[in-house]
């Protein structure tokens, strides 16, 4: 069953990719760089952050 964003209406297969697209309606950033403290809505964010600019392979 598709899981529908009720504030624009995005369409999602998962419940869970639902809840973290919530997030991009939102100011919450739960996920933080532990080398510089930069904060994101989302882990895959964060992980190309710290390769990109922290050159970590993950």
């Amino acid at each position: 069953k598709p899981h529908q964003c009720p504030l624009c209406g995005g369409i999602f297969q998962r419940p869970e990719h639902l809840k973290r697209h919530m997030r991009s309606h939102s100011s919450e950033k739960p996920f933080e760089c532990d080398e510089c403290g930069k904060k994101f809505n989302r882990a895959d964010n964060m992980k190309a952050h710290q390769r990109k600019l922290h050159g970590r392979d993950i």
